[in-house]
């Protein structure tokens, strides 16, 4: 059975998205605006008094954690029936799922800070999110689909406020070059996005300074570091940071076909 889950089970649900990485996802959405706000939905799939899966929605995107024993048919059902646009889940929950596949993804985890560069870059540790949206635009790739700006904005925003997401931002000199954002922090992980360097500062090392800038603050902090990218994306690049695969995930769309 799948439930739409109310406040009083917001720690039953932090507690299950320690099991999966991308539980970041739904554990940071879920501190930033509560399970009874219009905004974010969370539902739990239980058999037998267990929890066999955990959907959340925001803005018409969603995340699964699924364990092994989770009902696909009814779990197909209901995404299909909720209206889900696009759907993050691990691999091995993906293959049993009838849906279109958007893309193959794949998480990094980077074990050690990765060694300072010299670059002559002064960093900004917090930007305005106003100023970071062109940028990440210019240099979004195939796993960076940003929204309009208007809600992504009011999102990143109320999150950075309540230290549940961060940015750093690199000038060479008074010109903006680069930034580097996670997705989400829980108290021990973080979940690294948004990466980009203005097209022609490109090649110079700033993505890596900047990346590397944002993951030793994380470090720092004690936090476990992900982050998630489409397979084969700018593999070399964060190879060179140190970041290793650690698990297969999957976008898909609820609405499309079957899985292919």
């Amino acid at each position: 059975m799948i439930r739409h889950i109310a406040e009083n089970r917001k720690e039953e649900l932090l507690a299950l998205a320690q099991s999966d990485p991308l539980g970041i996802r739904l554990a940071v959405n879920a501190l930033a605006y509560g399970l009874t706000s219009p905004f974010f939905d969370v539902w739990l799939q239980e058999a037998g008094g267990e929890v066999t899966g955990a959907v959340g929605r925001l803005d018409g995107a969603g995340t699964l954690l699924a364990a092994d024993g989770f009902d696909e048919e009814e779990m197909a059902s209901f995404l299909q029936a909720v209206g889900m646009e696009r759907l993050l889940c691990g691999e091995r929950a993906a293959a049993r799922l009838p849906f279109l596949r958007v893309q193959s993804a794949l998480l990094l985890t980077q074990p050690m800070p990765a060694p300072g560069r010299e670059t002559g870059l002064f960093f900004d540790y917090a930007p305005s999110p106003r100023l970071l949206y062109p940028l990440l635009q210019a240099g979004s790739g195939e796993s960076i689909a940003l929204p309009p700006f208007d809600g992504w904005y009011v999102d990143v925003s109320h999150k950075q406020r309540r230290g549940l997401i961060r940015a750093v931002a690199a000038y060479k000199g008074e010109e903006l070059v680069g930034c580097a954002m996670t997705a989400g922090e829980t108290e021990g992980r973080a979940l690294v996005s948004g990466v980009a360097v203005t097209p022609r500062h490109r090649g110079r090392g700033f993505g890596q300074a900047v990346t590397a800038a944002l993951t030793g603050e994380l470090h720092r902090a004690g936090k476990e570091v992900f982050l998630l990218r489409a397979k084969g994306e700018n593999e070399a690049f964060y190879r060179s940071l140190g970041f290793l695969p650690c698990g297969e995930y999957a976008f898909l769309r609820p609405g499309g076909k079957e899985n292919g």
